[in-house]
């Protein structure tokens, strides 16, 4: 028994320890802090998604950052919000290409701002990123604008 636990001592290290995000993409939870009247009721304040999130000048991404939403349960759409050169971060809202994938797809614009994000600047070898920002266009809704934070984890 002793020699077992010896064995599977790292190995549990190793998964509970977050990596370092060197192919350029963090996951972890996107909570929806405010939605805007504009928004119907949908998503729900609290609701969370799944956020991908590819910053740029990071692993392989280039210039490009993307932020990729999925809902937890699997049976709704994923978003995608894609910028193909710039930076997210600040206080304006950005124009990005916006991407609907579920039982059919749509493309349109959105916008969005990261207003905060920690560390300010990511690398390589970065494990964790808060960030905090809105997206106006939420959902495809043009008249939707939602407000959140996410932690995200690089591995």
């Amino acid at each position: 028994m002793k020699r077992f636990l010896a064995a599977a001592l790292p190995l549990v290290v190793l998964i509970t320890t977050p990596a370092a995000a060197a192919n350029g993409e963090f996951l972890g939870p996107f909570n929806v802090k405010v939605i805007s009247p504009g928004c119907n009721g949908s998503p729900n304040i609290g609701g969370g998604r799944l956020m991908r999130y590819f910053p740029p000048g990071v692993g392989g991404n280039g210039a490009a950052t993307d932020i990729t939403l999925r809902d937890w349960y699997v049976q709704g759409e994923t978003q995608n919000f894609h910028l193909g050169n710039g930076t997210l971060i600040g206080t304006a809202f950005v124009p990005v290409t916006y991407t609907e994938v579920g039982r059919s797809g749509s493309t349109g614009t959105a916008k969005v701002v990261i207003n905060s994000q920690s560390p300010a600047t990511i690398g390589d070898a970065t494990k964790v990123v808060k960030i905090a920002g809105r997206i106006l266009g939420f959902g495809g809704n043009a008249d939707c604008t939602v407000v959140f934070d996410a932690t995200v984890y690089g591995y």
